[in-house]
C-alpha cells in the first residue's frame, strides 16, 4: 500500500513538474510571439499609411504630404522684371524627407547649382509667398548648350509666356541673357498644358525620384506655384513619356528655333 502511494506521489509530482515546465515554455513562446507581432504590426501600419497616402494622391491629387505649403504672408510679384536676388538665396526648398523612400525638395548641391542659373536670368523665387497668379516654370539645363527658362502664367483669363536664354552652358557657367521675350497665349493653350500636367501626375510626383542622373545630358526641372501650393520635379534627360510631353509643350510654345539634336 505504501509503495502504491509512493508511486502515485512520484507520478503526480512528475506531472506537476512537466506541467510547470510546459507552462513556462508556453508563456515564453506567447510573449515572444506577441513582441514579434507588435513589430510586424507597426511595419504593417506604416506600410498601410504610405499606401493610403499614395491612393489619396492618385484619387484627389493634392495632399499635405506631397505639396509644399507657402509660408510667407506677403504677396510675391512674379513677372520678368529684374530681381537682384542675393547670391546666397536658394530658389528651391531644401530636401525634406517624408520617410526613407520619399522626400520633397532638392539637396544643397543641386539647389545651389540650379539657383545660380535662375539668378543669372533674373527670375523670381516661386517657393515662397502667396502668388497672385498660377505659375509654372520649366528650367532646361543642357550640359553643352545654352540654358533656357520658360515660364507660363495665368491670372484670371489672361495667359502669358516668358522665355529666356543665356549664352552659357548648363554644365558650366550661366553666362548672360541673350533672349528675354514675352508673348500672350490663348486660354486653350493653358488648358492644354494643364491637361499634360495632370497626365504626368506632376502634383503627386515625389521629387526623390530625381536620383537617376548620368554623365552629361540635361536636367528638366519643372516648378508649379499657386496661391497655396508649390511643387518641383527634376528629371534627367527624358526623351519620351508624359513628363517629356509636358515640358516639351512649353518649348514648342516659344519662338525658339531648336534643331532635333539640341532637344535632349
Amino acid at each position: 500500500m505504501k509503495n502504491i502511494e509512493t508511486q502515485h506521489a512520484t507520478k503526480t509530482l512528475g506531472f506537476k513538474i512537466l506541467r510547470y515546465e510546459f507552462g513556462m515554455d508556453t508563456k515564453w513562446w506567447i510573449n515572444t510571439r506577441f513582441a514579434q507581432n507588435q513589430t510586424e504590426m507597426k511595419k504593417l501600419i506604416k506600410t498601410l499609411a504610405l499606401f493610403l497616402t499614395l491612393i489619396a494622391t492618385e484619387l484627389f491629387g493634392q495632399t499635405e504630404q506631397n505639396l509644399i505649403v507657402n509660408f510667407q504672408k506677403g504677396a510675391l510679384k512674379n513677372d520678368s522684371i529684374d530681381r537682384n536676388i542675393s547670391d546666397l538665396r536658394l530658389y528651391f526648398p531644401l530636401v525634406t524627407r517624408i520617410d526613407s523612400n520619399t522626400c520633397i525638395g532638392l539637396d544643397s548641391f543641386t539647389n545651389n547649382w540650379y539657383s545660380k542659373y535662375l539668378r543669372a536670368m533674373n527670375e523670381a523665387v516661386l517657393c515662397e509667398g502667396n502668388l497672385s497668379k498660377a505659375t509654372y516654370r520649366f528650367t532646361w539645363l543642357r550640359t553643352f548648350d545654352n540654358p533656357i527658362v520658360i515660364r507660363i502664367e495665368k491670372e484670371n483669363d489672361s495667359v502669358s509666356l516668358f522665355y529666356k536664354m543665356t549664352n552659357g552652358a548648363g554644365g558650366y557657367e550661366p553666362g548672360e541673357i541673350v533672349i528675354d521675350n514675352k508673348k500672350k497665349l490663348a486660354l486653350n493653350d493653358w488648358e492644354s498644358f494643364i491637361d499634360l500636367v495632370d497626365l504626368c501626375r506632376f502634383w503627386t510626383s515625389m521629387p526623390c525620384e530625381r536620383f537617376e542622373g548620368g554623365l552629361d545630358g540635361s536636367q528638366w526641372i519643372l516648378e508649379g506655384a499657386t496661391k497655396e501650393y508649390y511643387q518641383v520635379v527634376d528629371k534627367w534627360s527624358p526623351s519620351e513619356g508624359a513628363y517629356y510631353d509636358c515640358c516639351n509643350f512649353l518649348i514648342e510654345l516659344t519662338d525658339l528655333k531648336l534643331s532635333k539634336d539640341k532637344k535632349y
